[in-house]
């Protein structure tokens, strides 16, 4: 038993390939339906740039791929604006939709390749679920950590507040000031929104939108305060290297001589700053005095200062320092507020699964990046109220 199922068209071009004894579940005579179903427009319903996402699926109960087989699948994609072949390539990632965890996961789809004759992308599955075609810097790559999440069944609110930690090599100015949430309590998606933050601070670190309209489905305030990573280094020999700031393109160091004697040099990721032994400094890169005697200097290194660099000290001080001995990640507290229909819900806090999913996304285009987790045990419920911490 095998076959083809196609779904053909100007956006489409999707079919899916069944080699003979593929199929558990069913009689070698009996003839199956295997149904192709296209959801949404690029871009819809997850994080990333994609194309369309699509739903394949047996009509028939309790047909399955045999455990020893898999099917091919062959499913268009469009080129993201911007993004070149080579970035599509290299970020390129398949992924289907866990129900049960409300969650996209990659495990279980083999060998992918891609045909830029017909813009399509092939790949081999175990399973059949619902399938998306990622390209992206990288799927779900912020980490979040929601350290409070309150449901309000009877005012029809939902408040989660956290941290949001990047990936290493991004920091708020490698994206545009954009994000999105995607939210789904007790299995029914109840908001999926974008918005335009409006900045504040002296840095620009505060990130805020709000809606003063309590509209169901929607968010109603969203805030992301930006914390920037460190890294201090202070010898017992009096040698002291710190960072004054970590950005997403460069770094501020500051290197204190004040209690060092001697010449010696400082290498770090293919940038060197030499010091003679009258604090002179001989150097490629922009730097700014802090003391008139250079016993405190500010460095501009032109890249993001991350924990895998060590940094080479030579000269009248010799060591090594592994950067991730002495560096704190940066990250993002974040507030989210969203207004959901309490009529959705007929058993009210009673309703089941008690759980609640989210995706998170900053940015947007090609350099948004986005994470999702899922609650699922309270410390609190009752009649009102579902409380997690």
């Amino acid at each position: 038993m095998g076959g083809t199922a196609s779904m053909m068209g100007v956006q489409d071009n999707t079919q899916v390939y069944v080699p003979p004894f593929a199929i558990a579940g069913a009689s070698d005579t009996q003839a199956l339906t295997l149904t192709i179903e296209r959801y949404g427009d690029p871009g819809d319903n997850v994080p990333g740039s994609v194309s369309a996402v699509y739903d394949f699926h047996f009509d028939q109960d309790g047909v399955t791929i045999d455990e020893n087989h898999t099917f091919t699948v062959t499913m268009s994609f469009q080129l993201p604006q911007g993004m070149s072949q080579q970035d599509f390539e290299d970020t390129l990632e398949i992924a289907y939709f866990d129900a049960g965890k409300q969650a996209w996961l990659t495990d279980g789809i083999a060998n992918v390749r891609i045909n830029w004759a017909n813009s399509t992308v092939m790949f081999e599955v175990s399973h059949l679920t619902r399938f998306v075609a990622f390209a992206h810097i990288k799927f779900s790559n912020i980490t979040i950590n929601v350290e409070k999440a309150k449901i309000s069944w009877d005012h029809g609110d939902i408040h989660l507040n956290g941290k949001l930690y990047l990936p290493e090599g991004f920091w708020m100015d490698n994206l545009d000031r954009a994000g999105s949430a995607v939210i789904t309590l007790a299995g029914v998606e109840v908001a999926d929104q974008s918005v335009e933050f409006e900045i504040k601070g002296k840095k620009g670190d505060k990130w805020e939108y709000k809606d003063k309209k309590n509209v169901n489905g929607t968010i109603k305030e969203f805030k992301a305060d930006w914390r920037e990573g460190k890294f201090d280094y202070h010898g017992d020999d009096g040698f002291h290297i710190r960072t004054h700031s970590i950005g997403g393109e460069e770094t501020t160091l500051c290197i204190h001589t004040r209690h060092v004697s001697g010449a010696f040099t400082v290498a770090i990721n293919g940038t060197t700053i030499a010091y003679d032994e009258e604090r002179n400094i001989t150097t490629d890169i922009e730097y700014e005095p802090q003391k008139k005697d250079n016993s405190r200097v500010h460095f501009t290194l032109p890249f993001q200062l991350t924990p895998e660099m060590p940094i080479e000290v030579s000269g009248a001080i010799e060591l090594t320092i592994n950067v991730a001995d002495y560096y704190k990640g940066g990250y993002a507290k974040f507030k989210l507020k969203s207004i959901f229909d309490s009529g959705l819900f007929p058993q009210g806090a009673g309703s089941l699964p008690d759980t609640l999913a989210y995706v998170i996304s900053l940015g947007d285009g090609v350099d948004m990046i986005s994470g999702s987790d899922l609650i699922s045990s309270w410390r609190k419920k009752d009649h009102k109220h579902w409380e997690y911490k």
